[in-house]
């Protein structure tokens, strides 16, 4: 560690634990052996202490030089300002929970914007992925269709903008054995579902190629119904359970953050398998199509190319071609949340501007009743700049404590606004991240700024007279 770092973390550690002051005994020690040697020489203690200096000016100086200054300063602000709520509590009341409403809403709405706007997906590069619906305007009630799995076959075969192409499709077979009978949510799915979202099994494997074209049955299992069932056990890969009174080898068990189309409920997955019949069956709209997008290929360009290739292969639909519609996963996942949850987290900055407005109303009014305070200091030698820094640093003190009055309330918010997430993504359960803790230190540092400038700055500017 170099020279400076140590010197910077001792002036660090001074300024915090206030270890300077601990110098005023040594300064007084000093003053006192000149005020001896002093008489000795037959002078006045009053030329003893010119030459040595004041014991506060020594004081401070010593503080200079072992601390931060403009730290020392903010603390000794902050300080004064929890003194001030002290004296005041039925103003600090009022204060902290108007700027609790708005700082705790902030981060409450922010939590759910995180979970469905910002996290990463739990797949592999998840900007990618898109969702592929057949366009039916002209010749279905439904505008936005499921495909059919001989568009599944061609699309795969001739497109040139995806890496991969999967399907799934819905089931809800009857699980038994090992426990009392129930219908899970399943799905069917194609045997390149897995690498097209770029996930592996948290135990086993998953099935293949040949085991999907055979007919194979095996499962993978969720790591829900895994826990819930089968009690988490690690040898639940090889045992054989029943589906539809059908056994069912178990090869693998998902990952707990794992979830996919239509909602996180879904508790086992098996292959596909389409029969010949289906292969050829341009009417059996109940896939739901995943695809990776090529590397340099974009949204739009995707989009052009498959509706010129759908309009190739449903030529041979009874009712007349049709083109498709693609939709990132993100989107196809929140649903019409994205734009509920932009307007909510705007609802909730708006009520903490309000609420920053009217605190700023009430510190004006408080401010005029310190000018004698602010006149005297002023007439002393303070200065503005001082002033100001020590307006914002009370400031700054009622926003923290209304942020952590704010987080508190947060926290049930929090339990209620879990509703909003969709069902389509995973059991997310909303708490205090580091990213929902940095909005709220962001909006507790933007409103002391807020309410705190203008009666900072009117204080200021107070008239020594």
């Amino acid at each position: 560690m170099s020279f400076r770092v140590r010197e910077w973390l001792r002036r660090l550690y001074c300024t915090i634990t206030r270890q300077y002051n601990d110098s005023d005994d040594e300064l007084r020690f000093h003053l006192a052996m000149a005020e001896e040697e002093a008489g000795r020489r037959g002078e006045s203690q009053r030329d003893a202490r010119i030459r040595v200096g004041g014991i506060a000016q020594s004081a401070e100086a010593v503080s200079d030089q072992r601390s931060i200054g403009w730290l020392a300063d903010l603390l000794r602000d902050s300080r004064h300002g929890f003194r001030l709520l002290r004296k005041d509590p039925g103003f600090a009341i009022a204060a902290i929970l108007c700027l609790a409403l708005g700082i705790g809403g902030v981060a409450a709405i922010f939590s759910v914007f995180d979970a469905v706007l910002i996290r990463p997906l739990p797949y592999t590069d998840p900007g990618r992925l898109v969702m592929i619906w057949d366009h039916m305007a002209n010749t279905d009630v439904l505008t936005k269709h499921n495909p059919a799995p001989p568009e599944w076959i061609e699309w795969r075969r001739l497109n040139t903008v995806f890496i991969d192409i999967a399907d799934t499709q819905t089931s809800g077979p009857t699980l038994s054995g090992d426990g009392e009978p129930e219908q899970v949510p399943a799905r069917k799915t194609t045997w390149n579902f897995w690498s097209v979202l770029g996930v592996r099994p948290l135990l086993g494997r998953v099935f293949t190629q040949e085991e999907d074209e055979r007919n194979a049955r095996v499962v993978v299992l969720s790591y829900g119904l895994w826990q819930r069932r089968y009690g988490g056990s690690p040898g639940i890969l090889g045992r054989k359970i029943l589906l539809n009174d059908e056994p069912y080898e178990v090869i693998g068990v998902m990952p707990r953050a794992f979830y996919f189309l239509p909602s996180r409920d879904v508790a086992l997955w098996t292959p596909v398998s389409f029969p010949p019949w289906m292969r050829r069956n341009f009417t059996w709209h109940d896939g739901h199509i995943v695809a990776r997008l090529k590397p340099g290929v974009t949204l739009e360009q995707a989009r052009t190319a498959m509706t010129v290739l759908s309009l190739q292969v449903t030529a041979k639909d009874f009712r007349g071609p049709h083109g498709v519609e693609i939709y990132p996963l993100r989107e196809e996942l929140t649903g019409k949340m994205g734009t509920a949850l932009v307007v909510l987290l705007c609802a909730a900055a708006a009520l903490l501007l309000i609420a920053c407005l009217n605190l700023a109303n009430l510190l004006l009014s408080r401010g005029a009743a310190r000018g004698a305070e602010v006149a005297v200091r002023l007439a002393l030698g303070a200065g503005r700049r001082r002033f100001v820094a020590q307006f914002l640093a009370e400031s700054l003190v009622l926003a923290g404590l209304g942020a952590i009055a704010g987080l508190a309330l947060a926290l049930p918010a929090m339990r209620l606004l879990e509703a909003l997430i969709p069902d389509a993504m995973g059991d997310v359960r909303l708490s205090l991240d580091w990213r929902v803790l940095a909005v709220a230190a962001g909006a507790a540092l933007g409103s002391a700024i807020v309410f705190g400038l203008a009666p900072a700055l009117r204080g200021s500017r107070v008239s020594p007279r």
